[in-house]
């Protein structure tokens, strides 16, 4: 086990006018952390930090220097906090206290909370650490006597120490030995029959998760129907081998066009020249330049995978992420100061980080509605 060295002062709610430098407030969306990015800025202008999980790498070691250094005195953060992310952080305040984890919004688990938590008071840093919640923010409605409990350890460990129960699971993925298949047509119906034997033989035991497979048919299809079109064919192996690509449904037409360039079809080089062109990025929004990140992202696995197929090098890929993650940095700066994300887009007011509208101009549109 490890044995914090630096310990945690519990300081209860904290006014968002009242934050002092080396702040984290930490939130669970990258709407609200933008939001409340926003907000803070009203406060500490051109001095506010921003990070969550779908930044580029670059972008987030920006954003950590500015914090480090004292050029941003405050840093909103989503729960990458508790993901390697070292910060000089004296003060972390929870602006929320329930998250959605893929299925529901549920609360926080201690341990969660003592993870993020323990992101206070670094040792090498500060002397101790300081935990509280976040007020003063109208849709932010933490639950302080969730966080405050949670400092306390209370599961017994070694030698009288106290410390977290941490919920441990295993996650089976089907691999192709285990599907006994011999061609690409083979593919759909034996992933279907995996789950429907993995679910009612292995996942009898708690700790063991049977992983969707909706995810490796989003891909199956983006494949098949890209090869379908550019009249190709690819084997068994490389088909399987696209399919694991890390590729989320929203690079599901790129996985496709790199498919076709697998099975030679030349077009896709001119396709993917322009993907990897960093001058497209010149006029990019944010989230077209997080796009941009994850695609430089799945173009370098495809360089490991693929040599030199497509065009596509490690070189250009990383050159792509470079410009992506500087394009960012800017994008949500511009976003910080001049926000678009919690304010109505009718009206401007502010709302909630998750709503396009506020209430007045909601009701309004839904009045003209129904007299339609």
């Amino acid at each position: 086990f490890f044995e914090r060295k630096a310990p945690l002062d519990w300081v209860g709610r904290r006014g968002i006018a009242g934050l002092g430098p080396g702040t984290v407030v930490v939130a669970f969306s990258r709407r609200a952390v933008i939001g409340l990015a926003g907000e803070l800025n009203q406060l500490h202008p051109g001095r506010v930090a921003c990070l969550y999980g779908a930044m580029p790498l670059g972008s987030r070691r920006e954003e950590i220097d500015r914090f480090a250094d004292g050029r941003a005195e405050v840093c909103a953060a989503t729960d990458v906090l508790g993901h390697g992310v070292n910060l000089p952080c004296e003060t972390l305040l929870f602006a929320e206290t329930t998250k959605f984890d893929g299925r529901e919004r549920r609360d926080l688990e201690p341990w969660e909370i003592a993870q993020i938590a323990g992101r206070a008071g670094r040792f090498g840093f500060h002397e101790r650490g300081h935990v509280g919640v976040l007020t003063g923010v109208p849709w932010a409605d933490p639950d302080p006597d969730l966080v405050r409990a949670a400092l306390v350890p209370h599961v017994s460990i070694e030698d009288g120490h106290l410390g977290y129960r941490i919920v441990d699971s295993g996650r089976l993925r089907p691999q192709l030995s285990d599907l006994n298949v011999t061609r690409v047509d083979e593919l759909e119906p034996a992933l279907h029959a995996w789950r429907h034997a993995a679910l009612r033989y292995w996942s009898v035991d708690g700790w063991l998760e049977v992983e969707s497979i909706q995810p490796l048919l989003v891909r199956l299809d983006a494949v098949r129907d890209s090869l379908h079109h550019a009249r190709r064919t690819l084997g068994l192996a490389d088909i399987w081998k696209l399919v694991q690509a890390p590729v989320d449904e929203d690079g599901a037409p790129l996985l496709g066009t790199l498919a076709a360039a697998v099975a030679g079809d030349k077009p896709q080089q001119t396709v993917l020249g322009w993907i990897l062109d960093p001058r497209r990025l010149d006029s990019a929004g944010l989230e077209e330049a997080e796009q941009a990140a994850r695609e430089a992202s799945i173009l370098r696995w495809f360089a490991l995978q693929y040599p030199g197929v497509g065009g596509v090098t490690i070189e250009r890929a990383a050159a792509l992420e470079e410009a992506a993650a500087a394009r960012v940095v800017r994008e949500l700066r511009a976003e910080i100061e001049d926000p678009t994300i919690g304010r109505c887009r009718v009206c401007g007011a502010r709302t909630a980080p998750w709503a396009t509208l506020c209430d007045r101009c909601f009701m309004a549109r839904g009045y003209r509605a129904g007299r339609r």
